[in-house]
């Protein structure tokens, strides 16, 4: 895991024991369609189906999202849950801190 990575995991991980956080299918489509969803991140190892279809929900919402360099195991343990293909970020804090590493 390089420096990115880790501090990627770090924050994602805080989030999650603040509560600001949705993952998994339902749960980031709920976040997004409630208007909670500030951030979609999507891991590196997710499939190409799965990939358009966050596109398309982060689209439809105006929803930021990235394709992380994770992939799906790392992304699940960052946030103490199993593999996760995509998380939601419900805090423009932790949003703008992953913004600030990521990008």
């Amino acid at each position: 895991m390089d420096k990115i990575q880790q501090k990627l995991v770090n924050l994602l991980s805080m989030a999650a024991r603040a509560g600001k956080i949705a993952s998994g299918e339902m749960a980031v489509s709920k976040a997004v369609e409630r208007n909670e969803a500030v951030l979609i991140l999507v891991a590196e190892s997710s499939a190409e189906k799965t990939r358009e279809i966050y596109n398309k929900i982060a689209g439809k919402h105006a929803v930021p999202l990235i394709f992380t360099t994770v992939d799906k195991e790392l992304l699940g343990n960052s946030v103490g849950k199993s593999e996760r293909a995509a998380i939601a970020i419900c805090d423009s804090g932790f949003a703008a801190a992953i913004n600030k590493i990521l990008r």
